[in-house]
């Protein structure tokens, strides 16, 4: 996408799922680092029923102002920036996973996500109810 590209991006889509994203992977490696590569939680689909994303285009960037992805085992919720011409990402999430009835069962985790494709580093951000990880 050029640099001088300006504008708005509302995008919808499902259902589908994002290759190389293991959510029980991910929860396990959270508990005990303070960052890991997204490849260390190993490999797995993340399988969603509906990703909504609102996005402004300028300066060389998307803007996402606003996201989210549902779906039967979490829901997420995401905002951050996707700059061109690094071909990377910085993002806070908040995901909450969800039981088997569906219901929000565990405490919420969030996260900042950087880097580029799929060499994405995952930092978990402590919550009120937890204590920061140790650092690998």
């Amino acid at each position: 996408m050029p640099n001088d590209s300006v504008g708005t991006l509302k995008l919808t889509a499902g259902p589908g799922h994002i290759t190389g994203v293991n959510l029980g992977g991910i929860q396990s490696l959270a508990a005990n680092r303070a960052f890991f590569k997204l490849q260390d939680a190993g490999k797995g689909d993340l399988p969603f029923d509906r990703l909504s994303v609102s996005a402004e285009l300028a300066k060389g960037a998307i803007d996402i102002k606003q996201g989210t992805l549902t779906g039967s085992t979490l829901t997420s919720s995401f905002t951050g920036i996707i700059p061109y011409v690094f071909k990377g990402l910085a993002l806070s999430t908040e995901l909450h996973p969800m039981g088997l009835s569906g219901l929000d069962t565990q405490d919420p985790m969030r996260f900042f996500i950087a880097g580029s494709w799929p060499d994405l580093i995952l930092s978990p951000i402590p919550t009120d109810k937890a204590k920061a990880p140790n650092t690998p």
